[in-house]
């Protein structure tokens, strides 16, 4: 299972849009699966994959991130951390 990342590009302080991808193992897109980020002293913000593995998330502010991707009844795969920064354009997860 891969996570591809995307960040958009802003100030310092400005709110960054957070785009990806969940592929299988077989660099297939992953419908339906939920991506949970939980930072230190920040609110639990989510993403649901759309049919072709692509999920948007918006108004993330800046900071570390712990990363989860859940789908029901197929898998869970927590643990990863990523930082999530101005001018950051991709983030593999494995």
């Amino acid at each position: 299972m891969a996570l591809l990342l995307a960040g958009s590009f802003g100030a310092a302080d400005t709110p960054i849009t957070l785009r990806g991808r969940v592929l299988d193992e077989n660099g297939q897109p992953v419908a339906g699966v939920q991506v949970k980020l939980e930072g230190l002293g920040k609110p639990k913000i989510s993403g649901l994959t759309d049919d072709a593995g692509y999920f948007s998330v918006k108004n993330i502010a800046p900071g570390e991130y712990t990363v989860q991707m859940e789908k029901v009844d197929f898998f869970i795969l927590r643990g990863q951390t990523i930082q999530v920064a101005p001018g950051a354009t991709e983030f593999p997860l494995r």
